[in-house]
């Protein structure tokens, strides 16, 4: 299904298993570049190549959304790795 994705950003939190790595994988097929955040960085390590096996640039960020600076972290690193984020 062609959902208009091809080139956008999408950060997925919780990103490591489950639904959110499924959210992932779903979006790379469509063509979406990833940041994958949650506090596994090994598994977070693995989504990304998953990722970045179907053509999409893929950024890891191993943290918890539970620390102050956890939004600021992600903003910065969507700013360094794509440019930012769109909505």
């Amino acid at each position: 299904m062609e959902l208009g994705l091809s080139g956008k950003v999408a950060l997925v939190t919780g990103s490591s298993r489950g639904i959110g790595r499924g959210i992932v994988l779903a979006l790379a097929g469509e063509g979406c570049n990833v940041l994958v955040t949650g506090r596994d960085a090994g598994a977070l390590g693995e989504v990304a190549a998953a990722a970045r096996a179907k053509g999409v640039k893929a950024a890891v960020v191993a943290l918890d959304l539970l620390e102050a600076s956890a939004a600021a972290t992600l903003v910065e690193t969507a700013r360094g790795e794509f440019g930012g984020l769109v909505l």
